[in-house]
């Protein structure tokens, strides 16, 4: 997961007087988490998401005490900040999995043209069948580009009629 500290902090310095916060994973609207600064005047708690995440802080009994920030703990840098009452959301980035890995395409070793080999008798002539190569088959399909020939025909734009009988033999 992607790590988060979300810095809690109070200036009055006892607490968020009942100002809760709850981590909520976007995709599925579900709790991750929730917590409250219960006193002093600074605290922290761990934050965990891979997608999208919104932090929302409640009012309290003195929301102008309450301020918060999030920073992403790999880079230090600060995502998000706030105060009672206020909500963010952090994204952090899909990871991309590595690419997979391909083979070239295997091909059949060259074939050579069918030959035909007669043996020299002194009795009666021997008749030799050539013998054929399979063929081989290209990896890649082939694409004809050549457009597709449309009827020579004249195809009515409408057809009036009034009932069924007449719409389907004009069909």
């Amino acid at each position: 997961c992607q790590a988060y500290t979300l810095n809690m902090m109070d200036s009055y310095g006892d607490g968020w007087n009942g100002a809760r916060w709850t981590w909520m994973e976007d995709s599925t609207n579900t709790y991750a988490d929730t917590g409250t600064l219960t006193s002093g005047d600074s605290g922290t708690a761990p934050l965990c998401g891979g997608g999208c995440y919104t932090l929302m802080v409640g009012y309290g009994t003195f929301p102008n005490e309450v301020s918060w920030t999030i920073i992403e703990d790999d880079t230090g840098a600060e995502e998000a900040s706030g105060g009672a009452g206020e909500s963010a959301t952090v994204c952090s980035a899909v990871r991309p999995s590595p690419l997979p890995t391909t083979s070239p395409p295997t091909t059949a070793p060259p074939t050579s043209p069918p030959t035909a080999t007669a043996s020299p008798t002194t009795s009666s002539p021997t008749t030799v069948s050539p013998t054929t190569a399979s063929p081989t088959l290209s990896p890649v399909p082939t694409v004809s580009l050549q457009p597709t020939q449309l009827p020579s025909w004249p195809v009515p734009m409408s057809v009036d009629v009034s009932n069924f009988a007449e719409l389907n033999s004009s069909i």
